[in-house]
């Protein structure tokens, strides 16, 4: 009976991969799901690598109706309603916009990156 104790996440910033690896996750979808049915707007503002890009991830593959990653979590039972509809999920990161040339460019790159997101959908 020696079972492996479940490694941390280190530096895995997506929900998919910390359950499909096994890995230690804290259950947070109730505050996720809270979120979601205040149908509020948020502006999610911390630290670096403080889980914003994991909670992003955790949102997208709840919205895509990925019911079998949350086996076992709080947002099983949100996912598994009978009015649940998976929604698309347009997903723009600020990684790759260029910030360090001026207004323009800044424009200019957003853009481009909001296009080309537009035709992977």
């Amino acid at each position: 009976m020696n079972k492996q104790p479940k490694k941390l996440p280190t530096g895995i910033q997506t929900f998919e991969k910390i359950i499909e690896d096994g890995r230690i996750y804290v259950d947070k979808n109730r505050m996720l799901v809270n979120l979601i049915e205040d149908g509020k707007v948020y502006f999610l503002a911390r630290p670096r690598r403080f889980g914003k890009s994991l909670t992003l991830s955790t949102l997208e593959a709840m919205f895509q109706g990925r019911k079998e990653l949350f086996k076992g979590l709080y947002a099983e039972t949100w996912l598994n309603r009978p009015e649940f509809k998976p929604s698309p999920v347009i997903r723009l990161s600020m990684n790759t916009v260029i910030t360090k040339q001026g207004i323009d460019n800044i424009i200019f790159s957003m853009s481009e990156h909001i296009l080309d997101t537009a035709k992977l959908c």
